[in-house]
């Protein structure tokens, strides 16, 4: 079982690596995934306890703080957000989609645990910026109701960071839609 989820993302790919090395040398972490992105970004995913998971990231972010972009910890993160980042999510046929879009992978990271949290919806991708020119989106599926409910929860979570880019909600997304995911 996750406790936290962590990811931090930099604007250089060589300074990623680096701090990427010192987060997995201070605690005892697990690397979930590490990679250049869009447009020649680099981010880290991990996992661990709670305590470890800052340590690490802070320490990374410390590191590198001129190139950070964007971080966050997710301490209880919901059980479907690594599934939906590994393209392993469910099939969402004749069912209504949600979609978030962010700025930032960090944000989306954010809104899609929220997401999971707060409704009868089920994640079914997390995009983080593959593709996407550095940008990420959050799909999930579920009753009309239950997703409108979700993803209209993100504007107001995000609206310090100003990183939402667009909330969509399909009702009765057309067949062909159906495992473009």
């Amino acid at each position: 079982m996750l406790e936290a989820i962590g990811l931090i993302e930099w604007q250089s790919i060589a300074i990623g690596y680096a701090a990427t090395d010192i987060l997995l040398k201070t605690s005892n972490i697990t690397l979930l995934e590490a990679r250049p992105t869009c447009p020649g970004r680099f981010y880290a995913l991990i996992t661990g306890d709670v305590a470890s998971v800052k340590v690490s990231i802070e320490k990374a972010e410390n590191y590198s703080i001129e190139e950070v972009i964007d971080k966050i910890v997710l301490p209880n993160a919901h059980p479907t957000v690594i599934p939906a980042i590994t393209g392993r999510g469910i099939s969402y046929e004749n069912q209504s989609l949600g979609i978030v879009e962010t700025f930032t992978l960090s944000s989306c990271l954010n809104c899609a645990d929220m997401i999971a949290k707060s409704a009868a919806v089920e994640l079914i991708e997390i995009r983080l910026g593959i593709g996407l020119a550095g940008k990420s989106i959050a799909i999930c599926c579920g009753e009309v109701a239950a997703v409108s409910s979700a993803v209209n929860r993100c504007p107001l979570l995000l609206s310090e960071n100003g990183n939402l880019v667009a909330v969509e909600v399909i009702a009765a997304p057309h067949k062909d839609l159906y495992g473009l995911y």
